[in-house]
Parts: structure tokens; C-alpha cells; sequence
């Protein structure tokens, strides 16, 4: 099965790098990263690498980009390259490409589920990215890493995730909005019901709505389509499992794609390699993971 680059590669071969990659960031930068550390939260995501080149990549989750080392990083937006900072913020489905060489970087995923997701987007406003001033990022850096580097990571707390929003002009009124208690409801109805086929007859039956009001509402409380979201929940769900022994075919099917293509170009559209890469060169940690059940084939 070739991967999405045209070619599978062993791990020794990961540590030189892909073919035609010139490592001081001159030439034209093909898809590279040696290794990687991916956490996975209840609502976020956190990657930590030493070097990446990847992109361009469309993810349905606001993007916290951090240097942890000082070193600045460059990254494009809509194929436009962008100054080099150590700091950025990417709005959700903006398609950007990083590189990162010689760099410690955090890329913190915000799910459309995370408390600090819609008031991110709404401080963002028609932005598609924001780079963060340098000055405040040392105090959450150290932190940061703490949390997210020990031999168990744990969740970044929202209260330092908004103390780093919130160095950039016009955000900290934004991040003081709170989830509503309907937003809640719906995301917990949609954990429990995620899973089964019909979601949206079965979601919109919890919520006591019709399927038409609940797509409108669902946009309006998550902040992206009920679709979108299942599809983002169905790839966190293979990229927490894809250690596990078994085949690509067979992990595909247990998590909801449609076949194990489907879900290779899933992960190529959201993290810029293929499961068969990913799952060579990553460490994938999953602490305190609740169990969940087997999903039920839904169809695309």
C-alpha cells in the first residue's frame, strides 16, 4: 500500500530526512520529520518535534504554534510565506505548511470542542493567522513544556493557553467568553452518539430538534458543520489507536472510514503524512483515555 508521498520509508531513512530536502531551508522543502511526540487530549492535540517540514495541510482545529527553544520558525499561509516568529495562531481550515528546522516546536490543536476554540476564532476575526509577540512567550514557555515533555504529559491548562493568546493586541476581552450550557449538551450528546450510524437523525432526536435545525445549530454552538467535526473525531480515534497491532484496512474500519484510503487521505489532508509514516516515526500518548466503543460503519 504506497503511502501519500509515493513511497514508504524505513525508520532509518526518516532520519536522513525525505528525498530532496535541503536541510538548511534553502531548497524546495519536501515533506520531513525524523520523529515526533503526539498527545492526544480530550479536546486538544499536542505534537511536539525537533525538526518539521509539512504542509500545506486544512485542519478543522484552531493551530497554537510554539517555538520551545527560541528558535523563530517559518510558516505559509494560503501558499504566501510568512515572516518567521516563534509564535503563532492559525485559524481553523487555512491551509499552511511549516518549516521548522532546528526547532523545538509545539503545534497544539484547539478541537472545535475546546472552551477556548470560538472565542479564539472570534479574536481572530477575518484573520486567517496571528503571529504572537516574542516578549510574553518565555512565561508560558517553560510551563508549557512541563506539561506537555514529562514522562506523563498532561492537558495544557486553558488558563496558560489564554495567558498566550492574550499577548497579542485585541484578544484578551475575546477570551473571557465562556461555553454555554447548550454548547456542553451537545457536544456530550455527540460523544455518546458519534459512533453510531444515522448520527444526525440520532443527535438531532437527543437534542429534540430537526435534523435541519440541529446543522444550523451545531455550526452556530461548535463552530464548524456536525460532518466536519465527526470526520476530525474519526481521525483522533485512528491516531490514538494506530500503535496498536493490526492492519491500516482493519483500524480503518474500526474507526468509521469508509477504507483504509479514505483514511489515508484524511490524515494526509489534516497532518500532512500518511498513517503508515505517522505510525513509524511517533510515539503516540494517550493518558487517561476513556474507552470507547467500536464504531459502526456510517459510510464516507
Amino acid at each position: 500500500h504506497p503511502d501519500v508521498f509515493g513511497a514508504l520509508m524505513d525508520r532509518h531513512d526518516m532520519k536522513l530526512g525525505f528525498s530532496g530536502l535541503d536541510r538548511t531551508g534553502n531548497a524546495a522543502a519536501a515533506p520531513y520529520c525524523p520523529s515526533a511526540r503526539i498527545t492526544m487530549f480530550e479536546r486538544s492535540i499536542a505534537i511536539t518535534t525537533q525538526d518539521l517540514v509539512s504542509g500545506p495541510v486544512r485542519r478543522p482545529a484552531i493551530s497554537v504554534l510554539l517555538s520551545l527553544d527560541d528558535t523563530p520558525f517559518s510558516i505559509s499561509i494560503n501558499d504566501v510565506p510568512v515572516p518567521k516568529a516563534q509564535a503563532f495562531v492559525v485559524r481553523e481550515l487555512a491551509p499552511r505548511a511549516i518549516q521548522a528546522l532546528n526547532c523545538q516546536l509545539l503545534s497544539l490543536s484547539l478541537d472545535p470542542g475546546h472552551p477556548l476554540f470560538l472565542s479564539t476564532r472570534k479574536a481572530l476575526g477575518e484573520k486567517t493567522f496571528l503571529a504572537l509577540p516574542d516578549g510574553p512567550l518565555r512565561a508560558c514557555r517553560d510551563p508549557l513544556r512541563g506539561e506537555l515533555l514529562g514522562a506523563v504529559p498532561r492537558p495544557p491548562d486553558d488558563r496558560l493557553i489564554e495567558a498566550l493568546l492574550s499577548s497579542a493586541p485585541d484578544f484578551s476581552p475575546h477570551l473571557r467568553a465562556k461555553s454555554t450550557s447548550r454548547r456542553e449538551d451537545l457536544l456530550a450528546e455527540f460523544e455518546t452518539l458519534w459512533t453510531e450510524p444515522n448520527l444526525a437523525s440520532k443527535l438531532a432526536a437527543a437534542m429534540d430538534l430537526s435534523v435541519s435545525r440541529l446543522s444550523h445549530l451545531f455550526v452556530e454552538e461548535v463552530g464548524v458543520p456536525l460532518r466536519t467535526y465527526t470526520l476530525w473525531r474519526k481521525y483522533r480515534h485512528a491516531c490514538a489507536r494506530l500503535q496498536s497491532p493490526g492492519s491500516l484496512s482493519t483500524l480503518a474500519q474500526d474507526c468509521g472510514f469508509s477504507d483504509a484510503a479514505h483514511m489515508t487521505r484524511t490524515f494526509a489532508s489534516y497532518l500532512g503524512f500518511s498513517p503508515t509514516t505517522v505510525r513509524s516515526l511517533s510515539y503516540i500518548h494517550r493518558p487517561a483515555e476513556a474507552t470507547v466503543p467500536e464504531v459502526e460503519q456510517q459510510g464516507g
